[in-house]
């Protein structure tokens, strides 16, 4: 797993799996401040991956 960290706030309604937003990078942190959820991605998370958010 990426040791480079990074937090994110935004709602659920804007999540995405595209690869190339910050937020779906691996070691990414994120809060869905409508839903109150925490997201951690343990890999890049892609369409194809989207397991990868716990």
């Amino acid at each position: 797993m990426n040791k480079n960290y990074s937090f994110h706030i935004g709602t659920s309604t804007n999540l995405t799996y595209n690869p190339e937003a910050d937020y779906n990078k691996a070691g990414s942190i994120l809060f869905t401040k409508d839903t109150n959820e925490l997201f951690i991605n343990i890999d890049n998370v892609s369409s194809d991956t989207k397991e990868y958010r716990k």
